[in-house]
């Protein structure tokens, strides 16, 4: 089967990418040394990249970009138009059929220039850009991860290197002291033990709003971070204790060592979540006025920074106030508090939390107006649905007690 010509055209610049770093196996050099060899026209374009900074701008670019057809319509239709080419009102498929996978990489590898000109592609005349596509559904999986070149997953690594392994290709990410790096088809992020003597050093997960992603930790524990979160371990955990530092949401399988306790601190609140092995979810975004620990499997012990402390057992839920009072509730149905890692939004809650839980997720604030009825609402929202469905979806749930509507890049609540 031929291959479709704009996934060919990543698959050049992709090596070309790996020629600059110096990662090219034998094979690759061969496959690119054909593509050059096929038309003088191409390696002109290659030389254009000799510029460091040129080139940067052009990876960021393509990095940025998860799947093709999302970069025909954010890049390289508003690049083509600038250069008054007749795209708009052309079928997709047709153009792409007729359309050489060399100039593919040429408009790929020149884009930047449009994206220098225009720090936005929305501004492109004629061409749509939806600023309020959510993350791509993906369940625990993970794969959740927006298409825009600030707000994506990236590792910081023990040298302070920021590397954005949600866009980067499956394979190897990096390599520390001791643990190799991997990320895998299902966009999980693995530590595998290379036999070498560990370093201490500390590695940082961050995911955007609107992205979700899968880490599984140096101990063999599995994290789910949800959108916005940031999650901070060692690359190597001691042999007496394993703590690791969150702020946002996350769903934790803890792989069970009785001599080495596990601790999730929560810098925000000045609390520490002890366990021995167990699956619980924890929410502690700062703006969140209550930070939650739901156990599904196991028990964990939580201890606030205002002393307070109390063990959880499963199907059980503690919350924490901004007072640091501590309350520990039975919990019937703890699947809701890790609807989100199957890319669901839970609408059994009052309006404020399910506007935080959206916001987070659409990246656009939320604006009340009026004084906003505390009404809570039943239901299940994919997140993987646009925002104005979304709006409908809550606004028939609320039975005209709120209404919303999308202004000036924001969620308006009014009553």
């Amino acid at each position: 089967m031929e291959q479709n010509p704009l996934h060919h055209a990543f698959r050049i610049v992709e090596l070309l990418h790996k020629q600059v770093d110096q990662q090219l196996t034998e094979t690759e050099a061969d496959e690119l040394q054909r593509w050059l060899d096929g038309d003088p026209a191409r390696r002109a374009l290659v030389k254009k990249w000799d510029d460091p900074q040129v080139f940067q701008e052009a990876k960021d670019i393509y990095l940025s970009i998860s799947d093709p057809e999302t970069a025909f319509e954010a890049r390289i239709a508003p690049f083509l138009q600038e250069e008054k080419r007749n795209v708009i009102g052309i079928h997709r498929t047709y153009w792409l059929t007729g359309m050489a996978a060399s100039l593919l990489v040429a408009v790929l590898g020149t884009a930047f220039w449009f994206n220098y000109r225009h720090p936005s592609a929305s501004d492109a005349p004629g061409v749509s850009v939806p600023a309020t596509v959510p993350g791509k559904s993906g369940g625990l999986a993970g794969n959740g991860v927006r298409n825009t070149t600030k707000n994506r997953v990236s590792l910081t690594t023990a040298d302070g290197k920021v590397i954005p392994i949600g866009d980067m290709p499956n394979g190897w990410v990096a390599e520390e002291k001791g643990m190799r790096i991997i990320k895998s088809a299902d966009n999980t992020l693995e530590y595998v033990p290379t036999g070498q003597p560990a370093t201490s050093g500390q590695n940082t997960l961050s995911t955007p709003k609107g992205a979700n992603y899968k880490v599984i930790l140096p101990d063999g524990s599995v994290a789910w971070l949800n959108a916005a979160t940031t999650l901070k371990y060692p690359v190597n955990f001691g042999p007496h204790q394993r703590k690791v530092s969150l702020s946002g949401e996350a769903y934790f399988e803890i792989k069970d060592q009785p001599s080495a306790p596990f601790f999730v601190q929560i810098d925000s609140t000045h609390t520490e979540i002890q366990v021995l092995g167990t699956h619980f979810n924890v929410l502690a975004y700062e703006d969140d006025p209550i930070c939650m620990t739901t156990v599904l499997e196991g028990s964990v012990k939580v201890s606030a920074g205002s002393g307070a402390s109390g063990t959880l057992q499963k199907n059980e839920q503690a919350s924490l106030s901004t007072d640091g009072k501590l309350r520990i509730v039975a919990c019937p149905q703890p699947e809701n508090a890790i609807s989100w890692t199957q890319d669901r939004i839970i609408l059994n809650r009052n309006i404020t939390e399910i506007m935080r839980d959206i916001s987070r997720w659409y990246d656009l604030p939320v604006e009340y107006q009026g004084k906003i009825k505390d009404v809570y609402l039943g239901g299940i929202i994919p997140r993987s649905n646009d925002l104005h469905s979304v709006i409908n979806a809550l606004e028939g749930a609320a039975n005209g007690e709120i209404h919303l509507k999308l202004e000036k890049g924001k969620i308006i609540v009014t009553p």
